[in-house]
């Protein structure tokens, strides 16, 4: 089976599959399943085209355990996310601000995902498809990346854990560990697993593909689904606090901290009022 014949599987299973998805949000009201549904789709989709590629055997291998190690660790957090709250906010925004129109409107964005699915699937491919020698400096500094990519969103995500699970933290910032270099280190780490792929392919024509999904992800997580979604949640009921944190730490990029006399008085006369969000 050739490449395009792969992709076009690819893409009906995943009709039928989001489809599924859909009729299982509509009975649980849970439409956050569908970022689940997300990982391990093209994780799996990933890996079957990783498998179709032409590079070295050890660098398939290099590339399969990278996007096997990502979806493990993204998909096991989400399903305890996902099954253990309620809603995610942004999905109960959509349910709330569509009304009536929610069930249509959300059957065609998880149909959109199945696309996607496929779409981000076709940088693991690219990197794959590298064909030099390999065991290179660049296969290297992917594997190097992503486990520092994987350390980091670990990282984050427990220091975020342990921060809310302290009753006394409630109603605060958190501006523990990272969080106090990046309002977002998680999406940052996750970003940087993206950039191991560019890494692996380097030197090859198929190089755009990976440096193509990279650019897309970085936009999507700080243009569109992720960070402006995410802060204007937040903001919207914790204003004066959030501005400040927004202020003094980067959004994104971990940077020092930018101290200044107004917001440092600003920080003195108010109490915390809100749980910090990734």
């Amino acid at each position: 089976m050739n490449f395009w014949l792969w992709c076009y599987v690819i893409w009906q299973v995943n009709t039928v599959v989001f489809t599924g998805i859909w009729l299982l949000q509509k009975k649980t009201k849970n439409a956050g399943i569908v970022d689940l549904a997300w990982t391990f789709g093209t994780g799996i989709a990933g890996m079957i085209l990783v498998g179709q590629a032409s590079g070295p055997a050890v660098r398939k291998w290099i590339v399969g355990g990278i996007v096997l190690a990502w979806t493990l660790r993204l998909g096991i957090y989400l399903g305890v996310r996902i099954f253990s709250e309620e809603e995610d906010g942004r999905y109960a925004d959509m349910r709330k601000k569509w009304g009536d129109a929610f069930e249509k409107r959300i059957f065609l964005f998880f149909q959109l995902q199945a696309i996607w699915t496929l779409l981000f699937a076709l940088p693991m491919y690219s990197a794959a498809m590298n064909d030099g020698p390999a065991w290179q400096w660049f296969d290297i500094a992917g594997i190097l990346l992503f486990t520092v990519s994987l350390a980091g969103v670990t990282l984050a995500d427990y220091q975020l854990f342990r921060f809310r699970s302290d009753e006394s933290n409630r109603g605060r910032v958190c501006r523990v560990g990272l969080w106090k270099y990046s309002r977002h280190p998680n999406y940052f780490f996750e970003w940087l697993h993206w950039l191991a792929y560019v890494f692996v392919s380097f030197g090859s024509p198929w190089m755009i593909g990976t440096v193509a999904g990279a650019l897309v992800m970085f936009w999507f997580l700080t243009k569109v689904t992720g960070i402006p979604i995410t802060e204007k949640r937040v903001s919207s009921s914790r204003k004066q606090e959030f501005e400040i944190y927004q202020n003094e730490v980067n959004a994104f990029f971990p940077g020092p901290v930018r101290h200044s006399a107004d917001t440092g008085n600003a920080a003195a006369g108010q109490l915390h009022s809100s749980n910090s969000e990734g």
